[in-house]
């Protein structure tokens, strides 16, 4: 019986173990299901970072099987850019155990190759004996990223447009609107850096007019800097287009990819900045981000640019009102004081009121207050002097019938009873159908010309005298080319008198026919343009065939009495300073076919004469002196004239031949290496003689120009210091560089022997000059370092004082900077 019961009780166990261990695998298998058919994968990491478990809804996630998965290394698919936010979420997971860690999100590398974000919640698990690793629990939220980041850019972008929208309303100029777009552009528009650049004239170089995120030390690099054949800025003048680089990677200058790269800018765009539709520069938007500048971002920058375009139209139109309205208003106030100095007044009458308004100066000429400017036509009439009255009633009917202008001559009698001659003119003004409504003019206050006609003749006696004393030759033409008026100097020119001079046959008489065409030619086009003329030189041809030459001026002038438009013209002769020219030009002809023949004559100096000069040392070497001569001084001193000879002709040449035209190509030359070679050469010399030279280019480092001449000069004058230094203390020689006023200063200072410049200063840079005879030299440094600073268009001064030392100080233009 006990066997039967504990059987029974196996059996249930047995039974209930197994109903459980079923439905737990059941249970199991729900749950497995479930996880890998989720939307969400999942890995397990161990503590070593190799990943041990990967659920099958890995493949629908990832892209990848989980046989694959756990072959991967991690950080293989893992982006490069978010290893940063990666390793601070590790840190916090393993800081946290069991805790998980929520809200993670990265890019992965996708199965089929593409970049994909994702999102995880990650435990760590390493405490717990059946998992012991760390659990990631991941997402693909790449659409939900991506339609955040649209709408992050399009915000972005919508409000740097509207930034930029109001910049342009409430700045007043250029250089306003282009600083505070490139500050938004870098506050409101995220990117890292902006600028706007201006184009020269002939566009070859850009100008940074403002910048917003440009490190100081690479100001330079934007501000003058040459364009590039193929570049950017290149391309926008080509196209007329933006140019857009996406991956920085992508670009080719490998100089400015790397600057580019060193300040995080990862792509770029460069977009035209117009006025009056010709590009006249360009903003450039530096971003730290790849792939920005997608077809909806271009699309919206354009229309910034052409925003600012706008805006620069704007200001020109706007300074161009404010121009014209300053002019209107100088016009207005010119006009004003025109007619106050010539005495003439305004007036417009309105016919259907009766009243006539007149200007400050019209008012003035009939006696009123310049305020009590409108009057009846009738209080006008009542004006007018009695004496001339019916004579104004004719004209004004006379005109009334026509609506012709009107010119009356009348008197007025003002309040105060003085009497005023006033010549005034009139025009009808007309409706659409013809009809007068009104009538404007001007009244001309011509007292004092009729109290001055009595003297009339008088000025116009001593107006021909003043004209006769005035040296220049002064003459006037109508339009056919006839002299009406010609003063004694001008028919002096000729030979004749004045009155002669008006004569149609002397006129005919005094210009050949050619001439006469080409004078006439002239005059046509003054009287025609109304626009004067200048000839410098015009010949003459008398009537005995001699020439002569004037220096003229014609313009425009206008005839009295019949209106018509003539020609006035002073003339001046310059025959003798033409001849004078002439001869001067003879003269520089001769100086440089003689300056040829002395350079010939150098030439053969310093070739044909040293070549038997060489033989005669030569010879004079082979002979025996006791042989030839019991006095050896003799040789000794024949040997010794011969070489010192031989030297002079070889300096000749030295110099003839720096005085030619360079044929050397300029190159960069750095002053620290130049300063290295030259101890090196003369190393022994420098070790001998104690000197130490010291050196500070720290402002200017290198130039441009010709080696071999600014080693020489540096050459020259490291030796003249050395050559020149004081034996009782040590020599210093002290060489450095700077940039003043945009020119290359070099200095050279010693603490040497000094010059006396009161006595030597003019000779100082003179062929074979020397002031100090002890030492041995032949005065040809200094003139050597002069004249090739001459040669590379340079200048260079001296300071010295007597037992103190030399200071030389060169100053060479600074060259062109190369293309950036």
């Amino acid at each position: 019986m006990q066997y039967v019961i504990a059987a029974a009780l196996f059996f249930l166990i047995y039974a209930g173990a197994w109903f459980v261990f079923s439905r737990f695998k059941r249970l199991k298998r729900r749950y497995q299901t479930l996880l890998e058919n989720a939307g969400d994968a999942v890995v397990v990491i161990n503590d070593k970072g190799k990943l041990i478990h990967a659920s099958s809804s890995i493949f629908k996630v990832l892209g990848y099987t989980p046989e694959q998965v756990l072959k991967l290394d991690i950080s293989a698919i893992a982006h490069p850019d978010d290893s940063a936010s990666l390793s601070d979420v590790m840190a916090q997971v393993m800081a946290n155990p069991g805790v998980p860690i929520k809200g993670h999100t990265g890019r992965m590398r996708h199965g089929d190759g593409s970049w994909r974000w994702y999102e995880a919640v990650v435990t760590n698990m390493l405490h717990d004996r059946d998992i012991r690793g760390i659990v990631d629990n991941f997402r693909d939220v790449t659409e939900t990223v991506l339609a955040q980041e649209k709408t992050r850019s399009a915000n972005r972008l919508y409000g740097f447009i509207s930034q930029i929208n109001q910049a342009i309303v409430q700045t007043n100029n250029e250089d306003e609107l282009f600083s505070e777009t490139c500050r938004i552009a870098t506050d409101i528009g995220n990117f890292k850096m902006a600028w706007v650049g201006l184009l020269n004239k002939h566009r070859t170089k850009v100008s940074l007019a403002q910048g917003s995120g440009i490190p100081e030390s690479f100001m330079e690099w934007f501000d003058g800097a040459g364009i590039w054949p193929h570049g950017p800025i290149s391309q926008v003048l080509a196209s007329g287009g933006p140019y857009v680089c996406n991956d920085i990677n992508n670009f080719r200058h490998y100089g400015w990819r790397n600057f580019a790269t060193a300040n995080g800018i990862l792509s770029f765009m460069v977009l035209p900045i117009r006025k009056n539709d010709e590009i006249i520069g360009t903003l450039n938007l530096y971003s730290g981000q790849r792939e920005l500048f997608s077809a909806q971002e271009c699309g919206l920058l354009e229309e910034v640019a052409g925003d600012i375009s706008f805006a620069i139209n704007a200001f020109q139109r706007e300074r161009s009102r404010k121009r014209a309205e300053k002019q209107r208003q100088t016009s207005e106030l010119r006009l004003k004081q025109a007619q106050s100095i010539a005495h003439v007044g305004s007036f417009e009458i309105d016919f259907s009121t009766g009243i006539s308004t007149w200007s400050e100066e019209l008012c003035r000429i009939y006696g009123f207050d310049t305020s009590d400017n409108s009057h009846p036509y009738d209080a006008w009439l009542e004006m007018v002097h009695p004496e001339d009255i019916q004579h104004v009633h004719k004209v004004i009917a006379e005109v009334k019938d026509s609506l012709a202008p009107s010119a009356i001559y009348h008197r007025i009698i003002r309040r105060d009873g003085s009497v005023r001659h006033i010549f005034s003119q009139g025009e009808y003004e007309l409706d659409e159908l013809g009809r007068a409504i009104g009538m404007h003019g001007v009244a001309h206050d011509i007292t004092q010309i009729k109290e001055s006609e009595g003297a009339r003749s008088r000025y116009e006696q001593n107006l021909q005298l003043i004209m006769d004393l005035i040296p220049q030759g002064i003459f006037i033409k109508d339009k056919h080319g006839h002299y009406l008026f010609v003063n004694k100097s001008f028919a002096s020119l000729y030979g004749v008198s004045a009155e002669e001079f008006l004569l149609e046959d002397i006129f005919k008489q005094l210009e050949v026919e050619g001439e006469r065409n080409l004078f006439l030619e002239q005059d046509q086009q003054v009287i025609r343009t109304g626009v004067g003329i200048t000839i410098p030189e015009q010949p003459y041809t008398l009537a005995d065939g001699s020439i002569k030459y004037f220096y003229t001026v014609k313009v425009p002038y206008e005839l009295p009495g019949n209106q018509e438009r003539g020609m006035l013209g002073i003339s001046l002769d310059i025959t003798s300073q033409k001849q004078a020219e002439l001869e001067r030009a003879k003269m520089m002809a001769d100086l440089v076919r003689r300056n040829k023949d002395l350079e010939q004559f150098s030439y053969v100096v310093s070739h044909n004469v040293r070549a038997p000069l060489v033989n005669i040392i030569s010879l004079i070497a082979l002979l025996d002196p006791k042989g030839v001569c019991e006095d050896e001084d003799v040789i000794a001193a024949l040997t010794e004239s011969t070489e010192k000879l031989d030297s002079v002709i070889r300096d000749l040449n030295f110099i003839l031949n720096m005085n030619h035209e360079l044929t050397e190509a300029l190159e960069r030359v750095d002053f620290a290496s130049l300063i290295a070679d030259i101890k090196i050469s003369i190393a022994n010399l420098i070790e001998s003689s104690g000197v130490s030279i010291t050196t500070d280019f720290s402002q200017a480092q290198h130039t441009y120009c010709y080696k071999s001449y600014l080693h020489s000069i540096f050459y020259n004058l490291i030796l003249n210091s050395i050559k020149y230094r004081r034996t009782d203390k040590a020599a210093i020689i002290h060489i450095s560089s700077r940039i003043d006023s945009d020119k290359l200063v070099l200095e050279f200072a010693d603490n040497g022997m000094g010059i006396n410049l009161e006595k030597n200063a003019e000779q100082l840079f003179g062929l074979y000059k020397r002031f100090h005879p002890e030492i041995e030299g032949k005065g040809m440094g200094l003139y050597m370092v002069n004249m090739q600073v001459q040669q590379l268009n340079g200048t260079i001064s001296v300071e010295s004082e007597v037992g103190v030392g030399t200071t030389f100080k060169i100053v060479f233009e600074m060259p062109e900077k190369t293309n950036s």
